[in-house]
């Protein structure tokens, strides 16, 4: 005991650690049950690690989630409590609602995200040289980033600034001393943060693997521009610059130099051009591909689905689109959401994609200018929870047929080119609870098997001419909104209404009830 340790660790970092054990539990918490002054070996207790093969000094330190949610919220933390501590290289102190930092020069890692922290983000971090790892996210720091905390801190390995309200501007050219930076993070921070990548000519010697800068206003100086400073990345596996007011066209280099990408957000800002993709090139790695609301045009590659055959994820809706659905997508077997709405698509869906999309939850072709019939076989996927076809120039086959354990529960096909009556079939998806086929050319009478819809919530048929009247049969116990305007209804308030008791919206324009 006269070299001061207890059974593994210092007796004076046993103490240090139950000084911050009470800080946590001030007035009066329970957190950290395993701290006891009894139990020697404070080694072994829960989020502490130690250095065991020399000095038995405490190394990391993990109170994430730490502080009892009853006890006050806005607290200060003492950070002398932690310098007894001299050889901790980890302290993650995320989701505890603590204030109060910055004297532990030795920190290699911090991670403080969803503290409560507010207020101008504290100037004196750029005092913690060591740091490899910074986590401020999540809080509710205010005003300008400190120019001298990116230059300061040049062994900088992460950085997390996201979900905060900074304002002003940040030069990325601070970056250029930081040449081991793989991961940069900068989203969520509400448009009031300008960002510029273009002020200085530097070079990063950095290869990133995470970039993220989104909900910024970036490079206004320089008319949106992307940031030229990727055209030298060529590691990259995160992209996320969307809602940036980036402008130009489509950085297809950007695909072309990273081959290990995974994961591209663009969405809501100002590109333009075409999707120019080699077919040659191979981007297994990717799973998410988002770039929606922008002024893309043309047409999509039609090997687009042999050079992202892992897609899970994609989202090319509110551009300019046009052409042909691409067979190819049928390739895309792990799609799991595909958006391609409010677009110029032309012609009919691919029957590669109907048939083969076995893992498609979400289908999204709204507001194009699609046309024939509607396979039977999209009906037919198993996992299709979410089909929105509306808004095109779609027929569907009416002959007998049956689906095969369907789990649609969202349907709209309004504002197509619909006829006749509707199918038998339709009664198969007994898990529909949205069905929209308003302003078709649909005739009555409804066919019985509409009865077997059960779970139904919103059911429109407005515009069609599937009147006089509905089947008693038709479940309106639990629906909420029923819209039947123009459906040509006629004689007196059908009787079975007197049974919608949930009903929230109920629109019966235009008919000659009496």
């Amino acid at each position: 005991m006269g070299s001061g340790r207890s059974m593994g660790c210092l007796e004076e970092e046993k103490n240090a650690l139950l000084k911050i054990k009470a800080a946590f539990n001030h007035p009066n918490g329970s957190s950290l049950p395993s701290w006891q002054g009894e139990v020697g070996d404070c080694c072994g207790w829960k989020g502490v690690e130690c250095d065991d093969n020399t000095t038995s000094r405490v190394t990391r330190l993990y109170l994430n989630y730490t502080r009892d949610s009853d006890l006050p919220q806005q607290w200060v933390i003492d950070a002398s409590l932690f310098l007894p501590l001299k050889d901790l290289q980890v302290l993650d102190l995320s989701w505890n609602h603590l204030s109060g930092l910055c004297r532990l020069r030795n920190l290699e890692e911090l991670d403080i995200k969803n503290n409560g922290f507010w207020g101008p983000f504290p100037s004196c971090f750029h005092n913690l040289t060591s740091l490899r790892v910074l986590d401020v996210s999540y809080n509710n720091f205010s005003g300008a980033i400190p120019s001298s905390l990116l230059h300061n801190l040049e062994s900088l390995e992460y950085i997390v600034f996201s979900g905060n309200a900074f304002e002003g501007s940040l030069s990325l050219a601070s970056l250029a001393n930081t040449s081991n930076l793989e991961v940069f993070r900068l989203i969520g921070n509400r448009n009031r943060l300008e960002v510029n990548t273009e002020e200085l000519a530097w070079f990063s010697s950095s290869q990133l693997k995470v970039f993220g800068l989104s909900n910024c206003v970036l490079n206004k100086d320089a008319n949106g521009v992307i940031p030229s400073f990727l055209k030298q990345q060529c590691d990259l596996r995160r992209v996320r610059l969307s809602h940036s007011g980036m402008r130009g066209n489509f950085p297809n280099w950007l695909l072309d130099n990273n081959v290990n990408l995974e994961h591209l957000q663009l969405q809501g800002n100002n590109l333009s051009g075409a999707l120019n993709l080699p077919s040659n090139l191979n981007l297994d790695n990717m799973w998410w591909f988002d770039v929606s609301a922008n002024i893309i045009e043309g047409e999509l590659p039609s090997w687009i689905g042999y050079i992202l055959p892992n897609l899970v994820y994609l989202n090319f809706s509110t551009n300019l689109l046009e052409g042909r659905i691409p067979s190819s997508m049928g390739n895309m077997k792990r799609l799991y959401m595909l958006d391609l709405s409010y677009n110029g698509f032309a012609g009919e869906i691919p029957e590669p994609l109907a048939e083969n999309s076995t893992s498609l939850r979400l289908l999204k072709l709204s507001r194009n200018n699609l046309q024939g019939q509607l396979p039977l076989r999209l009906f037919n996927l198993l996992q299709l929870t979410y089909l929105y076809l509306d808004s095109n120039r779609f027929t569907w086959d009416i002959s007998p047929g049956k689906l095969n354990g369907s789990s649609l529960r969202v349907l709209d096909v309004s504002n197509n080119s619909l006829s006749g009556t509707l199918p038998n079939w339709i009664g198969d998806i007994g898990c529909l609870e949205m069905l929209m086929l308003s302003s078709n050319l649909l005739e009555g009478p409804l066919p019985l098997s509409f009865c077997n819809l059960h779970q139904l919530d919103l059911l429109d048929l407005s515009s069609n001419n599937l009147g006089p009247n509905i089947p008693p049969c038709a479940n309106v116990t639990i629906m909420r909104f029923l819209h039947l305007a123009n459906y040509t209804l006629e004689g007196y308030f059908p009787k079975f209404l007197s049974r919608a008791s949930s009903i929230v919206t109920l629109d019966l324009r235009h008919n000659a009830l009496s």
